[in-house]
């Protein structure tokens, strides 16, 4: 019964999802569409900055993290 009730809301999220998928697919396995971005000039810059601002976010992210986790240690909430 339980999963009744996710079930409408699980085939809603993942039914746009697996049609997008459907229609990508064709053009992840054509060689020329790879080649052509491989030759495209600014593939390089924008793969360099795609990964930098991934990495930067993440490391920002974890800073973020340890010094709430960090502050919240320093008073010990379970010594009430």
């Amino acid at each position: 019964m339980r999963y009744l009730t996710t079930l409408p809301l699980a085939v809603v999220f993942l039914l746009p999802l697996a049609a997008a998928l459907l229609f990508m697919l064709p053009d992840a396995v054509n060689a020329g569409a790879w080649r052509d971005l491989m030759a495209h000039p600014q593939f390089p810059v924008a793969l360099r900055l795609s990964l930098f601002t991934g990495l930067a976010s993440t490391a920002l992210s974890l800073m973020v993290a340890l010094a709430v986790i960090f502050a919240a240690g320093a008073r010990n909430p379970s010594r009430r």
